[in-house]
């Protein structure tokens, strides 16, 4: 018997259907059924009895759902002991305009009870820091074609998660750049250039864009530090990709974003529904959705 077993019997309950559950949860129907399913055979004897009118109590069900209620209950009353104590922790992914919301929000709050980290850390050990409420949200940019797989991941822990937007991929040039001065560009024009990834591994050999783009290797330069990327980038000798979102680098270093036909990024925020989102948090999810606003306008 598990924490999310009881969190889903009990939304289940309350919906009074699986799918109806499903939607208040942001995941799919087949992990509640599957969830309450396990528990059930553990326990024995069926919680629900599954009618036309939708999911009907038993009479041992009465009784879990009651001490399941207790269990809950009593771990909200814990978690929130916990949430009023402490600074928070953002988790943003390494893009200007996310580190610029989060400034707007320090502003507000000046006692340093916020704080925010860059990470490079793989998308599981953000999870399981969110699970243990090390991190109060994770907010990144994600190939829109690796989506479905980051969604399950986080559905599958329990996890709530929200697209913020949508915007197309784009690869960052410096003046020098021979496309600088293009409207658009095919993943084929790109292949010709030399791209600047980074990431620590050629992006030839990465999954992220796998049947999209086929980059040389020789045409790959792997630079995980930034200042050397922008000089790269600036004095025309390779591009970068990123979204299509403007931000004050590339107003001072008169760089470009040329839109890439067919690519999109999606911004992604993941948070754990089992910590009450606390009033800094959501802040920081207005600011961030007024900057997009001005950005994509």
């Amino acid at each position: 018997m598990t924490f999310q077993q009881l969190q889903y019997l009990q939304e289940a309950h309350k919906a009074g259907s699986i799918s109806q559950a499903a939607k208040n949860l942001f995941l799919t129907p087949s992990s509640i059924s599957v969830a309450i399913t396990n528990l059930e055979q553990e326990l024995g004897y069926p919680v629900f009895a599954r009618t036309a009118q939708g999911l009907i109590p038993t009479a041992e069900g009465e009784k879990v759902l009651k001490y399941a209620g207790r269990i809950l209950e009593n771990y909200r009353l814990l978690d929130e002991i916990q949430s009023n104590q402490g600074a928070i922790c953002l988790n943003l992914g390494d893009h200007d305009m996310l580190g610029a919301a989060f400034a707007r929000l320090a502003k507000e709050y000046p006692a340093g009870d916020v704080s925010f980290i860059v990470s490079n850390i793989s998308q599981e050990s953000v999870i399981q820091k969110l699970l243990v409420n090390e991190i109060d949200l994770d907010v990144r940019f994600v190939y829109a074609n690796q989506g479905r797989k980051l969604e399950s991941t986080a559905e599958n822990q329990g996890l709530t998660w929200q697209i913020l937007t949508t915007v197309p991929a784009a690869a960052r040039v410096g003046p020098g750049h021979p496309l600088y001065n293009a409207e658009y560009v095919t993943p084929k024009e790109l292949e010709k250039e030399t791209l600047i990834e980074p990431i620590t591994r050629p992006f030839s050999r990465s999954n992220m864009l796998k049947g999209f783009m086929t980059i040389d290797p020789n045409k790959t330069i792997s630079s995980a530090c930034s200042s050397a990327r922008r000089w790269m980038i600036s004095t025309g000798l390779g591009y970068f990709i990123i979204p299509l979102v403007p931000d004050e680098l590339d107003k001072r270093f008169a760089l470009r974003r040329i839109p890439i036909e067919g690519l999109f990024f999606r911004l992604y925020a993941i948070h754990n529904p089992r910590h009450p989102m606390r009033p800094e948090v959501a802040r920081y999810l207005e600011l961030l959705k007024e900057a997009l606003g001005t950005a994509t306008a």
